[in-house]
């Protein structure tokens, strides 16, 4: 099966399609354009054939990657560079064409519990866009994705990978 896009003057993602094997048989654009062109009785919309299997600019199962990512509803379509984008989560992040992906102005923390895992769980990081930096809170909710109110925050210092209490 084929995957094909709806697009809006904005170029965003409105509507994901699946085009079967047998409207699609040469697996081309040219096709999936032909046979969504005449399910939908549409002939000014555009369409975009996309990889399900793409994420980051990498195919999941070794092939060749196709337009960055497997867009969903609200991704953005870069057409200068030919892929799909979620759209940029802050104004400080920018655009890593060769992965196809936002990236913030320091690195994510790649070890998150460094220096503040305790038995109680884990660390719920974020990024703190009015400082540039990423903030963190440990413990037993950190885990579920909520800090624990009780908990102090913790900043991210990338010059020596640690995590300092604020």
């Amino acid at each position: 099966m084929a995957h094909f896009v709806k697009l809006n003057s904005s170029k965003e993602v409105v509507k994901v399609h699946v085009v079967p094997n047998d409207a699609c048989p040469n697996d081309t654009e040219e096709e999936g354009i032909t046979y969504l062109n005449k399910v939908w009785s549409v002939n000014n919309v555009v369409w975009k054939k996309c990889s399900y299997n793409t994420h980051h600019n990498v195919h999941k199962l070794g092939g060749t990657p196709y337009r960055g990512n497997y867009p969903g509803v609200g991704y953005i379509y870069d057409e200068v560079n030919d892929i799909f984008l979620p759209p940029k989560p802050y104004d400080s992040w920018t655009l890593n064409v060769a992965e196809a992906r936002w990236v913030a102005p320091v690195e994510r923390p790649a070890i998150e519990y460094s220096d503040v895992h305790d038995d109680k769980g884990g660390m719920f990081v974020y990024w703190d866009e009015p400082n540039l930096r990423w903030i963190g809170y440990k413990g037993a909710n950190a885990t579920s994705g909520q800090a624990a109110t009780d908990t102090a925050p913790y900043r991210w210092e990338p010059s020596n990978n640690t995590w300092i209490l604020i």
